[in-house]
């Protein structure tokens, strides 16, 4: 139990120190109003197209396994590029769980996130709706035998 509670809070932290790395925010500290940096590379980013249309349809696909090649995640971020982020992450989130739950004893970190990198950066953005909060996206990652790796004890 203790093994649990350590590494759990070792994922906290390293999720909380690779954003202060990235030079990024951590999302509890953002301010109310932009800075001047912010509200100029704002005004760079083209818009977001509006589709009433596909606004109005659901996703396809669910979160969650596919077949056992594919694994889907479901974001909301600000920004396109926020969701895909958060998605990344979320995707070497529940690999850990995964692997915390089948008692794996492939849980390293930073052995994880080399083992699956290259499927994390291949991974495609399925769909995408405009909602309140910003973009919901549904991020998806292929490879041969995805799932037999990511549940290996």
């Amino acid at each position: 139990m203790k093994k649990i509670i350590i590494f759990l809070g070792l994922i906290y932290m390293f999720s909380c120190s690779t954003s202060e790395k990235r030079g990024e925010a951590p999302q509890k500290k953002i301010a109310a109003t932009p800075k001047k940096n912010e509200a100029l590379s704002k005004k760079s980013e083209p818009p977001v197209p509006v589709d009433k249309k596909k606004d109005a349809i659901k996703h396809k696909y669910k979160p969650g396994w596919l077949d056992s090649d594919t694994y889907n995640v479901k974001i909301i971020g600000e920004t396109r590029e926020i969701a895909i982020r958060r998605a990344k992450l979320q995707i070497f989130k529940d690999i850990i769980n995964i692997r915390m739950i089948k008692q794996s004893k492939y849980i390293d970190i930073r052995n994880i996130e080399r083992e699956f990198a290259k499927p994390v950066r291949n991974g495609k953005v399925i769909s995408q709706i405009n909602v309140d909060k910003g973009v919901e996206i549904l991020y998806q990652i292929r490879a041969k035998g995805l799932r037999k790796e990511v549940e290996k004890k």
